[in-house]
């Protein structure tokens, strides 16, 4: 009585009475590894795409801000004094039409990279 009521696998044992039985988390396990299941390894090009704008594009946001708040050239500054560089860049003013450009070109260009990116995983791993 007591496993039966603190038990994790209580409340599949009414809708799946076959989850007492090991051989069925075994074969359910086996059916996940190989790629037979639910859990394949298909992606879809729309998410992938969007994961990777979501992420260049954020990082372009991030250098739109640190131009914006004049924190731009410090940090190139000491990048390169880190790489053993001299620093030879001069971070201009801020522009928002060129950030917006940047934005847009940057989250457009890796959306359709990351979509056909995923459209080509899943050609290949039919």
């Amino acid at each position: 009585m007591f496993e039966r009521c603190f038990s994790p696998l209580a409340p599949y044992r009414t809708k799946f009475p076959q989850a007492r039985n090991a051989r069925f988390w075994a074969s359910e396990v086996e059916r996940v590894v190989e790629g037979g299941g639910h859990y394949s390894n298909m992606t879809n090009p729309n998410k992938a795409g969007l994961v990777i704008a979501a992420l260049i594009g954020g990082w372009h946001l991030l250098w739109v801000m640190l131009v914006v708040l004049g924190w731009a050239q410090p940090l190139i500054n000491f990048i390169f004094w880190a790489h053993m560089i001299r620093p030879v860049y001069v971070i201009g003013p801020f522009d928002a039409v060129a950030a917006v450009t940047l934005l847009v070109i940057t989250v457009s260009s890796s959306y359709v990279f990351g979509y056909f990116g995923g459209s080509l995983w899943n050609r290949l791993h039919r």
